[in-house]
């Protein structure tokens, strides 16, 4: 069904359509992200807030990138004045505390972050990097899936992703490899070198995006971050390898091409 409405949303809206999918994923993943950081405030006014400052640090940062440091820093200062000033009764420090240390880590992961994979969009061939990105972190995904279940055996964290392995892992690689390398087609004026030496970089930065939205589901003891595709979580643990490696993606392209 997702790649359907993907599909569906390029055909006829083009680089538009995807950067729809973009923003999607970001109001979808605000809300789940605030339950997985926030169960104690749930349905609160500080819970609304950190949705509503996400979904504008995302737009603001998307409309005037050079501006996303101080878009985020504003919004980061203006949740702080709110929960101080609602705290002025509660005696739990820490709380309050906690509350704005996860606030900053929450407005990074969803609010910043995606704002990267909206900029490869606006790249000259913005298209074919935004559809690398993907392939590339989706064939990760299912090489660490398939080897692992194949011929996994020694464990990598198993305190935060107990399933997870090393053959997993180097499998998962492989994949991310030959996904660039089919990519690089897409630009035969790259070296495909190159390209390819960016895909494994992502690939091990998409893997590690995973072992930190397994950590933050850990901390809330939750199993998904969201139900929004039964049997396959939410949101959050679809893209969670691409929101790590979007920034990396972004700057070996940028990279790439000022070298053409």
């Amino acid at each position: 069904m997702a790649i359907s409405i993907t599909i569906g949303l390029f055909y006829f809206f083009k680089e538009a359509g995807l950067k729809i999918i973009i923003l999607f994923a970001v109001l979808a993943g605000a809300r789940e992200l605030a339950r997985v950081l926030f169960p104690q405030i749930a349905k609160s006014f500080l819970n609304y807030l950190f949705y509503i400052f996400n979904l504008l640090i995302f737009l603001i940062s998307c409309w005037r990138p050079l501006y996303s440091g101080l878009v985020y820093s504003f919004f980061f200062v203006c949740f702080c004045v709110v929960s101080i000033s609602m705290a002025r009764k509660n005696t739990n420090l820490n709380e309050v505390a906690a509350i704005q240390a996860k606030a900053a880590l929450g407005f990074f992961y969803v609010g910043l972050l995606p704002t990267f994979a909206y900029q490869l969009l606006d790249l000259p061939q913005g298209v074919y990097w935004f559809l690398s990105l993907l392939c590339v972190v989706f064939a990760g995904d299912i090489g660490a899936f398939v080897v692992g279940i194949g011929f996994g055996q020694k464990k990598i964290m198993p305190n935060i992703s107990p399933k997870k392995t090393f053959e997993g892992a180097v499998g998962g690689l492989l994949f991310s490899f030959f996904a660039g390398l089919s990519c690089s087609f897409f630009f035969p004026e790259l070296s495909k070198f190159s390209f390819c030496v960016l895909s494994v970089a992502t690939g091990v930065i998409a893997q590690f995006g995973d072992y930190f939205e397994s950590l933050l589901k850990r901390v809330a003891n939750v199993k998904d971050s969201g139900g929004l595709m039964p049997g396959h979580g939410g949101i959050l643990d679809r893209i969670d390898g691409i929101l790590f490696a979007c920034p990396i993606f972004l700057l070996g392209a940028i990279v790439l091409e000022k070298l053409i």
